[in-house]
């Protein structure tokens, strides 16, 4: 008989081997100390010692900004990960995972993963202004004719932060994160004055486990290891001024198990405010969207803004939820959400659209395992039918989560990812 798990008494309490440590890793770019032009590589080497908590991985540094006009003042939204454009990881010598834009991507992902009260107890971290309205909670204001120094620190979410076992760095080659910086003029809202900014004393700080000769050899032993994790890849597509009707936007793509897209449509003018950030419905409240995938609809019915725009909010919530475990906690309010191309907002957080489009493809199958699809060779098209045109030129961004193996061959210390 089967008992309720408020009687069953059988899970056993585990505890780490005997002469088990952990301990605190903190470690310095190789190639300097200060970063100030956009294109910087920030380049961090892991030891090749212990066991890494993935979750452990966080990123630090003092962040300095010189705006010396007298009048003009500007701001950047999340400064903590604007900042960079990229993220690449680095395993004997080969990139075997690239996070572009990545600072676009990690918004996206803030937003969807973090509520209101979240956000707020990240303000001084992520390096946001202490405003108490909600709109202007991801923002940095930087004032007229000054000089703001502010200290930022954040978690890594990429291929080796999201592994669901520690890696055993002492059985791999050498690991390395790369974050290249961003252009002045696509951090901030308007980029006129500000002078320079500067990246300083940066560290990347994880925890590491020892477990002691006899579990290594243990390990070692199995020859070759699995490790899942997941990861982030953005495709773009240009969208001209003047569209309207009927719209089939193509991509291509060689992920095996893409878990969900997400799909935006962003600025590429200072007017609109958050540029790459923005995420506006471009149907203006007057058309629907779907994916085709090797001739195959997702959703099966169209997700429509003139219908009931409503929905597409539950649905997004569905799909973090999926994928992320968590959905509820957004920070997606009705101004932000409602944003369209149509209506031209002032230079302002304010005008910071956040309508990010689900398409959730992972499903369970008849092992009770959960799988996405494959875009390998397949025909990836975006359909979109909107009456009201489009109004200024915009890029349809396709974010997709996918699912990755690391297979480590712990004898040769060789490792393959499979995506």
């Amino acid at each position: 008989m089967t008992l309720p798990s408020s009687l069953d008494y059988r899970e056993r309490y585990e505890t780490m081997p005997e002469g088990a440590s952990t301990h605190t890793v903190s470690l310095q770019a190789r190639n300097s100390l200060s970063f100030s032009n956009g294109g910087d590589e920030l380049i961090f080497d892991f030891h090749q010692t212990g066991y890494l908590v993935p979750k452990s991985i966080y990123l630090r540094f003092k962040l300095s900004i010189v705006n010396a006009s007298p009048s003009s003042s500007t701001y950047i939204i999340l400064p903590f990960y604007t900042v960079f454009s990229k993220l690449q990881t680095i395993i004997d010598d080969k990139s075997v995972d690239t996070i572009s834009p990545y600072g676009a991507i990690q918004t996206m992902l803030v937003n969807l993963n973090m509520n209101v009260a979240q956000k707020y107890s990240n303000q001084s971290n992520l390096g946001i202004s202490s405003d108490p309205s909600i709109e202007f909670q991801e923002t940095l204001f930087v004032l007229a004719n000054q000089t703001t120094t502010i200290s930022l620190a954040g978690f890594i979410p990429c291929l080796l932060s999201n592994c669901d076992k520690l890696i055993p760095l002492q059985f791999m080659p050498k690991i390395s994160m790369v974050f290249t910086t961003d252009m002045i003029e696509n951090m901030f809202a308007t980029s006129t004055p500000i002078n320079s900014i500067s990246i300083i004393n940066p560290e990347l700080i994880y925890e590491c486990v020892k477990l002691g000769s006899d579990f290594d050899k243990q390990l070692i032993s199995m020859k070759n290891i699995f490790i899942k994790s997941q990861s982030f890849h953005n495709s773009s597509v240009l969208l001209m001024a003047g569209s309207n009707g009927n719209r089939n936007i193509n991509f291509s793509s060689n992920f095996s198990n893409v878990k969900c897209a997400f799909i935006t449509f962003s600025s590429m003018i200072t007017v609109q405010g958050a540029k790459l950030n923005d995420a506006v419905d471009i149907t203006n409240n007057s058309g629907s969207y779907s994916m085709v995938i090797d001739n195959k609809q997702y959703p099966m019915v169209e997700l429509s803004t003139l219908n009931n725009k409503g929905g597409v909010l539950l649905e997004l919530k569905k799909c973090v939820k999926a994928v992320f475990g968590n959905g509820d906690n957004f920070s997606i309010n009705t101004l932000e959400f409602n944003r369209v191309d149509n209506i031209v907002q002032s230079a302002n957080p304010q005008s910071y659209g956040k309508f990010i489009l689900p398409f959730l493809f992972e499903n369970v199958n008849i092992r009770g395992e959960k799988v996405g699809v494959s875009f390998q060779n397949k025909n990836v098209v975006i359909n979109i039918n909107q009456s009201v045109s489009q109004t200024v030129n915009r890029l349809c961004n396709l974010n997709l989560v996918y699912s990755a193996y690391l297979e480590i061959d712990l004898k040769n210390r060789l490792v393959k990812v499979l995506n």
